[in-house]
């Protein structure tokens, strides 16, 4: 009798065939590793460049705002307030920080944004004061950070050798260094994933990310063309002497940055400062006298008021509205950093 064995063959990996299926699968793993860094910190910098660019806007307002008429808008903090934030002191578990809470809270500034007669001439009103807050923090956060986590803050003490300051001033533009108490905010700087100035690895993302602003961000100068007109005195145009003896104030109405209130930025004008400013004085010995001046004192941008006021000499002149001094009307402009220009039209009896 024949009998058939039949021997099933069992198949298994050898040691060999093992360790190349895990020497792939610890490469994709390491690829996916890799990969998922790679999206999570490509998400963290674009988070931080939206976050600076917030401050920014925060600080000087969105650089695309338009009035109805198409003409840029300035608005933000420095346009509310005439100045840019302050470092404000926090203390916290690591010790007192400098922080950018002005654009979160209403510290120092007494008013709120409300619009004010000026108590150098109750005719002209201005909104002015705080308007925040100017940015919003997600919730259960008091301070801001950026994509990292880091907060944007510079540590009380020996911050002029600490690397990593987050909040800088400038006094000239060009050169920051990390804020104290009471200096305003120019920069604000994000050292990427390693937080350190000289970062070790060579990763794209250990590059520093800063919103910078430059006095002529937000600063602006006045360029105004003031025109004298006589009236008619018994049929004959009156005439202004070929040596005239009068005075102009020219007076722009901005925030006051201490109080949050209105101030006067006056300018007297006079017969013999006129060469001296550069200006041009026409129509001697006609009914109408302009000269033009560009203010010495520098403009922050922004909703502003001015007006100008006549004195027949060169005293001091009474800046009422109750005062019987000719005045020009109250023109309400949109100064814009850089060169800004305006005329004004008084009336001399």
């Amino acid at each position: 009798m024949n009998r058939s064995f039949f021997h099933a063959s069992t198949a298994g990996l050898t040691l060999i065939e093992l360790l190349v299926v895990l020497t792939i699968l610890a490469t994709l793993a390491t690829i996916a590793i890799t990969s998922t860094t790679g999206v999570a910190n490509q998400a963290r910098y674009e988070a931080t460049q939206r976050t600076l660019a917030n401050v920014h806007d925060a600080i000087l307002g969105p650089a695309n705002l338009r009035d109805t008429d198409g003409t840029p808008l300035f608005t933000g903090f420095v346009a509310d307030i005439g100045r840019l934030p302050n470092a404000i002191a926090t203390t916290g578990s690591g010790g007192t920080v400098f922080t950018l809470s002005e654009l979160l809270e209403q510290s120092g500034i007494q008013y709120g944004y409300v619009v004010r007669h000026s108590p150098d001439d109750p005719d002209v009103q201005l909104g002015t004061g705080w308007r925040g807050p100017y940015l919003q923090l997600p919730p259960g956060e008091t301070l801001l950070r950026d994509g990292w986590g880091v907060e944007f803050a510079t540590p009380n003490g020996t911050v002029a050798g600490y690397p990593n300051a987050h909040l800088l001033s400038t006094t000239d533009g060009v050169t920051y260094t990390p804020v104290v108490s009471g200096t305003s905010i120019a920069q604000v700087k994000s050292f990427g994933s390693q937080d350190n100035a000289t970062p070790s690895g060579t990763s794209a993302y250990d590059v520093a990310l800063a919103m910078s602003i430059k006095p002529s961000d937000y600063q602006a100068s006045l360029t105004v063309e003031v025109q004298l007109q006589k009236t008619q005195v018994s049929g004959t145009a009156s005439t202004f002497s070929s040596s005239p003896s009068f005075a102009v104030v020219i007076s722009v109405f901005e925030p006051n940055p201490a109080t949050g209130g209105i101030q006067m930025v006056a300018q007297t004008v006079t017969p013999d400062l006129l060469a001296a400013k550069n200006s041009t004085l026409t129509g001697q010995g006609t009914s109408t006298l302009t000269f033009t001046i560009t203010l010495d004192a520098p403009l922050t941008a922004g909703p502003r008021a001015l007006r100008a006021y006549y004195s027949s000499d060169s005293g001091t002149l009474p800046l009422t509205s109750g005062t019987s001094a000719p005045k020009s009307n109250i023109a309400m402009l949109m100064v814009r950093p850089g060169q800004n220009f305006r005329n004004l039209v008084i009336t001399v009896p």
